[in-house]
């Protein structure tokens, strides 16, 4: 993200786009029978990606929330780079029935 060159004025999805790319969290309260289980783990995974070519950066860019907040002309500033690194940081959780 921070390579594209665009300004992204919403930081209420991600706090910092120049320095990692947050494709979000799910919310506890969301998981059937919420109340009758327990976190049991939860494993951090982070490492840099690289995406090769426009149509892997379109791909990623498209899940993230910038995508519907990005107008046209900036869109395609990011679509004219051919190869894009960013770190990827992932959240695993494994619930417990109590």
């Amino acid at each position: 993200i921070c390579e594209s060159g665009i300004l992204f004025y919403n930081t209420l999805f991600d706090e910092n786009a120049a320095c990692h790319l947050a494709l979000g969290m799910g919310f506890a309260d969301t998981i059937q029978d919420f109340q009758n289980k327990t976190l049991e783990e939860c494993r951090e995974l982070r490492y840099q990606i690289t995406l090769h070519g426009q149509e892997e950066i379109e791909s990623l860019f498209m899940m993230t929330p910038y995508y519907y907040k990005t107008g046209a002309a900036d869109q395609q500033k990011l679509l004219t780079k051919t190869t894009l690194t960013t770190p990827a940081e992932f959240a695993v959780l494994r619930y417990k029935k109590i």
